[in-house]
């Protein structure tokens, strides 16, 4: 057999590129499926390690949003029915009648203002945690009603929980590989 013969035959086992690109997308999706910590899976080299960070990191970040979620819809119905008691045994405007007594004037009256019953709870409780935590508002103010400090910590803990979420999801970045604009998105922040 001559050596053009063999030269030519070797060449033909060899995959040609389009077999070679398939097979390293099969490793490629192998390693992120079974979360591969490796660069290379079954001796190919993967180039595109940094997605399968990537990944792990996007779905580090949606297990954490989800928690998140999870926390905040706990926060909500303790928070409902912390206000149902509130609302029962001291009237509608209970976050007004233990306000009045905390806040200054100018305070107390810009947050009246408010027409949502809702988002006037929510200011009144922002502004004795406020009040509480740089000392205008003695600690022990609220000692003899201990539901309506316990609303008052709910309110901060989901307070505290929706900047969580707001920053969280400032934070991530969704980057689509082979797109235009992917790269754009990335540094754009």
């Amino acid at each position: 057999m001559s050596s053009l013969t063999s030269t030519f035959d070797e060449c033909r086992k060899q995959p040609d590129g389009e077999t070679l690109a398939k097979m390293r997308d099969h490793y490629f999706t192998d390693a992120i499926m079974n979360e591969k910590d490796c660069d290379s899976a079954g001796s190919i080299n993967i180039p595109n390690t940094g997605a399968i960070h990537a990944i792990k990191q996007k779905k580090e970040r949606e297990k954490h949003a989800k928690y998140l979620t999870t926390a905040l819809k706990i926060l909500n119905d303790r928070l409902d029915a912390l206000e149902d008691k509130l609302v029962d045994r001291y009237g509608e405007y209970f976050a007004a009648h233990f306000a009045i007594d905390h806040l200054d004037d100018e305070t107390y009256k810009h947050i009246m203002a408010i027409q949502d019953d809702e988002e006037r709870r929510q200011e009144f409780a922002k502004a004795l945690n406020e009040g509480l935590d740089n000392g205008t508002i003695d600690a022990d103010a609220f000692d003899d009603k201990p539901e309506f400090k316990e609303w008052l910590e709910v309110r901060k803990e989901k307070e505290l929980n929706i900047t969580s979420q707001k920053v969280e999801n400032s934070n991530s970045i969704d980057i689509k590989p082979n797109t235009e604009g992917g790269f754009d998105a990335l540094f754009s922040k």
